[in-house]
């Protein structure tokens, strides 16, 4: 065990003046947060699905149809565990460099059950896990009912594909890593108008110079954006971004300061505590091929996420990735062998009639 490993130990294990342990204050707040807390939810219930305008399947709450967003508490697993905080897909896309046209890249982290847990936190984290099988459970019936065969990306997994073993990762899913510009992208003249002064906003901000470790967390805006280049890894031929930008998420440290894209590498180590509230979508993606099954993909969403523990992991440092290299090419018509044809040539009925 590390020095590392040792100090988690030790820090969640640790018990209080008043007999509580480091985990009790955060089971405690989910068990006082009621329906905020995704482990008391039931699909059909509680919570159901309904088609939304881009034609995903959403979750809605019951009764009431509002958004469905719940709230876990987790721990950062590691890449064999789920987690890709990288600047590029884990499969390549087709039609490289990836580019602003490219699908939505999304990082994603590999939920775990927190280091050294209580039994309270076991349950808590047991539940998160029950509430999404549940959940796709009753999918599969509906399927199997159906007579639908799909081929379905679940929201839990496991860490040794044992499919004897229940899941135990939850793989969160990241708000796109790039986005483009909002609005009209044809550059038009610009025209005076009046203005009125008013406070500043904390919606969307412009573009801000970063360098090294700073004291910006405090200053940032959710929404404010960034060169791709911030990010580590992000070099090379592989991409082609013009006019995708990082985007400032809902991200916070455990001083509550934002943390920017390129700063997740740091800060969202193997290990790190946090909680996060979460939305729930499923995709289905139809395959024009009729010799392949159409595919159903669950998604976890992080809607804000906060660091509540630094983790013992070192700092992600991903290679920067080369565009595979090409296959040589197969000729349409390989040359023939002219002694097999001759001979072929020679079996004719006419030619052996020639020759008796």
């Amino acid at each position: 065990m590390s020095d590392n490993d040792v100090d988690i130990f030790l820090r969640r294990t640790a018990i209080d003046d008043d007999g509580n342990s480091f985990y009790d204050r955060y089971t405690d707040a989910f068990k006082a947060m009621g329906n905020a807390n995704l482990a008391v939810h039931e699909f059909g219930k509680t919570f159901e699905r309904t088609t939304d305008k881009k034609g995903r399947l959403a979750y809605v709450t019951k009764p009431g149809g509002a958004e469905f967003t719940a709230n876990i508490i987790a721990e950062v697993g590691s890449e064999s565990q789920g987690t890709w905080l990288r600047a590029y897909p884990r499969k390549n896309p087709p039609n490289l460099p990836f580019g602003d046209d490219h699908s939505p890249h999304r990082m994603v982290i590999g939920a775990r059950c927190p280091t050294a847990p209580t039994s309270d936190m076991s349950q808590l984290w047991g539940d998160f896990l029950g509430c999404l099988d549940e959940t796709r459970e009753t999918d599969q019936k509906e399927e199997l009912s159906a007579d639908q065969k799909l081929k379905v990306t679940e929201w839990t997994s496991r860490e040794d594909d044992n499919m004897d073993k229940p899941a135990d990762i939850i793989l969160l899913r990241m708000k796109p890593t790039y986005e483009k510009p909002f609005g009209n992208t044809v550059s038009t003249p610009r025209r005076v108008r009046n203005s009125r002064a008013r406070p500043s906003s904390s919606g969307e901000g412009e573009d801000v110079e970063m360098s090294g470790a700073d004291s910006a967390g405090s200053t940032r805006k959710v929404g404010d954006t960034y060169s791709p280049d911030m990010l580590p890894d992000h070099k090379g031929p592989y991409f082609s971004h013009e006019k995708s930008r990082l985007v400032q998420r809902q991200i916070k440290d455990e001083n509550g300061n934002l943390i920017a894209p390129h700063e997740l590498y740091v800060k969202l180590t193997e290990g790190t505590l946090f909680s996060a509230q979460v939305s729930l979508s499923t995709y289905i993606n139809k395959d024009h091929n009729p010799r392949f099954m159409d595919s159903k993909v669950y998604h976890v969403n992080v809607e804000k996420l906060t660091i509540l523990d630094k983790g013992d992991g070192a700092p992600w440092n991903p290679p920067s990735p080369d565009l595979p290299s090409a296959a040589p090419s197969t000729p349409s018509k390989r040359a023939r062998d002219p002694a097999v044809d001759s001979a072929f040539d020679d079996l004719s009925p006419s030619k052996r009639a020639r020759t008796a």
